[in-house]
């Protein structure tokens, strides 16, 4: 006999597995209805109770101990859930951790995606939208900051800021149009540097314990972002 929680749990995998399945024809469809159907289901990957309860429980670990100091069955015990649910989704603590960085650099990526080479209607629309779209992004980090301090000081996995860095710099790379990259310009060191840069506000956010709100934190990167737009150099007064 399989355990019951086992059992749920096998409904909703296969059932996630269906939902994959339909994301993938999804492709298929005219644009205008891929559109809309996209919009219609949540930016945030779905996840079973489970699968929550095995990622929470993780992080809660790593506040009291290293990331060596915990195995697969400390996860498991303290989950809630058996160990053959466990392995429904993830082989063994490692996969567990390196699917929490994956999904977690998918989703800023995503918030971070924009148009850089639009055209110039496009591109003054962006201006006049950039505080709402960076609340947008900061508001998304500050729910999940816990997360993001276990990123930032790679105690999630080893070497885990690198890699989440690398991870959102890939999927950036890949959805800017190469028709309106400038001649010799490095792609790949443009856009980690950019990552770097923004990741350094959230830094910044997180060594001052979170004490500033989502649309404090908004409203300095849009003014700092503009203040560079317009070539602002700051010079010491002659005297």
């Amino acid at each position: 006999m399989f355990p019951v929680d086992f059992i749920l749990e096998m409904n909703v995998f296969f059932l996630n597995r269906q939902m994959n399945h339909l994301c993938t024809e999804l492709d298929r469809f005219p644009f205008f209805v891929q559109n809309e159907i996209e919009k219609f289901m949540s930016q945030e990957k779905k996840l079973s109770r489970a699968e929550k309860a095995f990622r929470r429980t993780l992080i809660e670990l790593l506040k009291e101990r290293s990331f060596d100091e915990i195995t697969t069955t400390d996860i498991i015990r303290s989950s809630g859930y058996s160990r053959s649910v466990f392995y429904l989704y993830y082989e063994d603590k490692y996969h567990l951790a390196d699917v929490i960085l994956k999904d977690e650099a998918e989703m800023y990526a995503t918030f971070s995606t924009l148009d850089y080479f639009s055209d110039e209607q496009d591109a003054v629309d962006l201006r006049e939208h950039m505080y709402e779209w960076y609340l947008h992004i900061y508001q998304h980090v500050y729910k999940y900051r816990e997360l993001y301090h276990l990123i930032l000081h790679s105690k999630l996995k080893e070497n885990a800021y690198r890699e989440f860095c690398e991870t959102i710099t890939t999927i950036l790379s890949d959805n800017v149009d190469k028709e309106y990259i400038p001649e010799g310009l490095d792609l790949h060191f443009d856009i980690y540097m950019g990552t770097i840069e923004h990741m350094a506000y959230i830094q910044y956010w997180d060594d001052y314990e979170w004490s500033y709100t989502p649309e404090y934190i908004a409203k300095q990167v849009t003014l700092s972002q503009q203040m560079k737009n317009l070539g602002i150099i700051r010079k010491k007064k002659q005297i």
